[in-house]
């Protein structure tokens, strides 16, 4: 058996981090490294954990990201998750973001992450990815 992920969630060192251990392999191990790479600002580890159909239809993955997710990931707090079917899990989200500096907003999203082996391929077998259009900040 593959000992969980451990993931820390807030990386300015002035706040204590939390960190969670979540088994890899779960939808909920995904969407946590998708929202620590934005925390990051990590364009290339958050295509990793992309849902495989949106990154086949976005040519420079990377850079439609950082133009998606513009605002500064600095907190985020699972506030229900549940599986909505066998390739489909959700996840609604409480996100703090900084959208200038010392300016704080709260958001509160439904992200759904999706279970594919191939593009447009739903499949028990596949690899969980985060829906990136899923997120709605506005």
């Amino acid at each position: 058996m593959t000992e969980p992920t451990t993931v820390t969630m807030t990386p300015d060192p002035a706040v204590a981090p939390r960190v969670v251990a979540i088994p890899p392999g779960t939808p909920a191990h995904a969407l946590a490294l998708y929202l620590q790479a934005w925390t990051y600002r990590d364009w290339k580890t958050m295509e990793g954990q992309t849902q495989k159909s949106w990154m086949a239809g976005v040519p420079d993955a990377a850079s439609v990201l950082r133009r998606l997710h513009y605002y500064a990931l600095r907190e985020a707090g699972v506030v229900s998750m549940h599986m909505v079917s066998t390739t489909v899990w959700e996840a609604a989200l409480r996100l703090k973001c900084e959208i200038a500096r010392d300016v704080v907003r709260f958001y509160d999203v439904t992200v759904r992450v999706v279970k594919e082996s191939a593009p447009f391929v739903a499949s028990v077998e596949g690899e969980w990815g985060v829906v990136p259009s899923s997120f709605s900040l506005i």
